[in-house]
């Protein structure tokens, strides 16, 4: 389909980083659209990880107990259409085009007015929330593109709920340097009277957040360390009990073999209680969804023992280290590559902490990331025996080693960047050419 693939491209083109606009002119845009994110009950996300996860949830119980349900988040692993989905189903790209060809005409207008032109997430945040309202959703699930307060999905006025997932150091550049400032911006979200839902893990993000409420006058309640116990791995998934708004406990089954995903899944389960539309007579179904959720390049196998996790700062590299050491079996082997914008050397850190069979480095075509080499001696300084690091530019070929290198009884994880990830999905869809031959 030519137009879109132009469309596409066009997007493509616009810087994805860049100095945030004025609100004002969010707003403006979304005038000329007639303020379609007003149409809907939107469920605004914000958070440093756990997001799409909590997301993904929401919609699946969402979906299946009848309420029709958007579902726009960031970034997408594959295709660019993947960020916005209707009942579980990303949209087509007939949908894209027509949403981007009105989203284009009124920014346009604005250009000729003396407007700035919109930024890379604005366009898709415009583009997402046309389609919601011509679909005429009952709720919509908006994930934060960056921050929250001067994120531009902070336009949305009086959410039906906050979410505010783990909150860990990433974006320092547009955020703060500290989990103070971080925090502050993420609860730039929480509006007057709302309902709030937060992991509490953290406790300087836990304060910022507590203020943010007070201040606003906004009910929250916090995912605490005592709310989730008895975590463990049971083949590809993981069970644990979370205590309840009603003071009981409930056993949750969510289908990730990742330890990190049970405080998403409690901050989800938390959220589902509060929603009109689910709350505790829907608890069964609630639950059923929960256990059958799909959220690509989380702890996913895409072929026989070889995982792919989307963990790609400091924080998620933590999570995903505690679950390798949970699932891994003896000498794993690991494909990585980071973006360079995070923090390397902390992640070469806490990977240090297993001992890699192999630890294969690559890159990410169209993106920038961190140097093989520059990989090479974070890892190196951090504890890694250099003969068991491999360096291989070529992705297609690192991914081929790392198999190569799995023991027939071993795992083999590939993790650092989403944008890794969504490369590696791309390749399970074409046919390996070398390997054709």
């Amino acid at each position: 389909m030519k137009a879109y693939e132009e469309a596409v491209g066009y997007i493509e083109q616009i810087p994805k980083f860049s100095k945030k606009r004025d609100l004002k002119d969010t707003r403006e845009l979304m005038k000329r659209l007639s303020d379609p994110q007003e149409r809907f009950a939107c469920i605004h996300v914000a958070g440093t990880n756990g997001k799409g996860s909590v997301c993904a949830m929401l919609s699946r119980a969402l979906t299946d107990v009848g309420v029709k349900t958007g579902r726009f988040t960031s970034p997408h692993l594959c295709e660019l259409i993947e960020r916005i989905a209707v009942n579980e189903e990303v949209i087509s790209k007939e949908q894209f085009l027509t949403a981007f060809q009105m989203v284009s005409t009124a920014a346009k207008e604005m250009e000729s007015e003396g407007y700035a032109p919109p930024s890379y997430f604005e366009v898709l945040f415009a583009i997402g929330m046309v389609i919601f309202a011509e679909e005429k959703v009952d709720y919509a699930l908006i994930e934060t593109g960056l921050g929250g307060r001067l994120d531009t999905t902070n336009i949305i006025e009086d959410p039906a709920l906050v979410i505010i997932t783990s909150i860990g150091m990433d974006h320092m550049k547009y955020l703060g340097n500290d989990i103070a400032s971080i925090a502050r911006e993420k609860a730039g979200i929480i509006k007057e009277g709302c309902g709030v839902v937060f992991d509490g893990s953290n406790e300087i993000a836990r304060r910022e957040i507590i203020d943010r409420c007070r201040e606003v006058g906004a009910a929250y309640y916090e995912i605490g360390e005592q709310t989730v116990k008895d975590t463990r791995i049971r083949g590809n998934a993981v069970d644990f009990s979370c205590k309840s708004l009603y003071d009981d406990t409930v056993m949750i089954t969510l289908p990730f073999p990742a330890i990190y995903q049970a405080r998403n899944g409690a901050v989800a389960f938390r959220a589902a209680e509060l929603l009109k539309p689910l709350g505790v007579e829907k608890r069964a179904q609630i639950l059923k969804s929960f256990a059958k959720t799909v959220w690509p390049g989380r702890m996913q196998e895409i072929e026989e023992g070889v995982i792919l996790d989307g963990a790609h700062n400091a924080d998620g590299i933590e999570a995903f280290v505690k679950t390798v050491q949970a699932v891994g079996g003896n000498n794993p082997v690991l494909l990585f590559s980071q973006m360079a914008d995070k923090d390397l050397l902390s992640s070469a850190q806490k990977l240090a902490e297993i001992p890699w069979k192999k630890l294969i480095l690559t890159g990410i075509p169209g993106s920038k990331t961190h140097t093989v080499d520059e990989m090479r001696r974070a890892l190196e300084e951090a504890g890694v025996p250099g003969n068991r690091i491999v360096i291989e530019e070529e992705i297609q070929k690192a991914y081929r080693i790392l198999k190569e290198n799995r023991e027939a009884d071993g795992v083999a994880f590939c993790a650092g960047s989403l944008y890794l990830i969504g490369e590696l999905l791309n390749m399970q869809k074409k046919p390996d050419k070398e390997g054709d031959q």
